[in-house]
């Protein structure tokens, strides 16, 4: 398994940079793919690169919360800070003794999971979280891709199966599938005169866009998705930030004030609204 792993790191740490480059400026998935068939990397990565260049560029990105279970810790680091960039939050566990416990109790949108992992196998943590989650979609990401072990995998109860050396591209890609696999989730989303549409990630208040970074849009998604519910800042801080969050922070109340800089000032009806004792609730006062 390390021979693979240390394959892996090579071949995905290596364009990190152009990658995270990528995600900021679509355009130079080109050069990106014209780089990878020079290398040899294969016609698959090419037009698995531009298809995620081409959905990047459309904005269509709905923040997750994601596990990665994964014992090499430069691999695991690389996965984390190229999906955080995307705005998900990613909570990450390096052997798979607690895996299983923490897919079940916590909310996650999807797992990437290695196999041969210290503490538990991924197979073990697979019918672990299969047990109690049958629905939570997993992918399997490991050194061990021989059509065989593929077939072993996808039968075992994984959703996908990607091997070693991966692309950060395609991996993002590969989750993004996933969720769309899974139980359709409203594309439009309305209270009063705020309006999101989280397929081209605009957001608007009486028809005037309104410009958000990527925290403050997936709390807004979160608040929305909730609208006319109190919801606690623990709830808050679980879909929208990741597990090593620091719990005696204020950066929920930051975000929330830069919410309602940018949505309810200068509007006669506010939409954010504090419950004290509680948390927050995005709601029309007038209904």
């Amino acid at each position: 398994m390390l021979s693979g792993l240390r394959r892996s790191t090579s071949y995905c740490l290596e364009p990190v940079a152009a990658e995270r480059r990528r995600h900021a400026r679509p355009a130079r998935a080109v050069a990106a793919a014209a780089q990878a068939r020079r290398g040899g990397r294969g016609a698959a990565l090419n037009a698995g690169l531009s298809a995620v260049a081409d959905i990047e560029r459309a904005g269509r990105i709905v923040p997750m919360r994601i596990l990665v279970v994964e014992d090499d810790r430069k691999v695991a680091s690389f996965i984390q800070r190229g999906l955080a960039e995307e705005g998900h939050a990613v909570d990450v566990l390096f052997d798979g003794a607690e895996a299983g416990d923490q897919a079940r109790t916590m909310d996650y949108d999807c797992v990437v999971l290695d196999l041969m992992l210290p503490g538990r196998s991924g197979f073990q943590v697979l019918r672990d979280i299969r047990a109690r989650k049958p629905a939570l979609p997993v992918l399997m990401l490991t050194a061990k891709d021989s059509p065989e072990d593929r077939v072993t995998g996808l039968d075992a109860g994984a959703d996908d199966y990607m091997g070693k050396p991966f692309s950060l591209a395609e991996l993002s890609a590969r989750l993004r599938a996933l969720m769309r696999r899974g139980q359709p989730r409203e594309t439009r989303l309305r209270l009063a005169d705020l309006e999101m549409d989280t397929v081209r990630r605009k957001v608007t208040r009486g028809g005037r866009p309104v410009d958000l970074k990527p925290k403050e849009y997936a709390l807004l998604e979160y608040l929305l998705r909730n609208a006319e519910r109190p919801v606690t800042r623990s709830l808050i801080v679980e879909h929208v930030w990741d597990i090593h969050f620091d719990s005696v922070s204020n950066v929920v109340e930051v975000h929330i004030n830069s919410l309602r800089n940018k949505i309810d000032r200068g509007e006669a009806v506010p939409l954010i609204h504090t419950i004290r004792g509680v948390g927050y609730m995005l709601a029309d006062s007038r209904s």
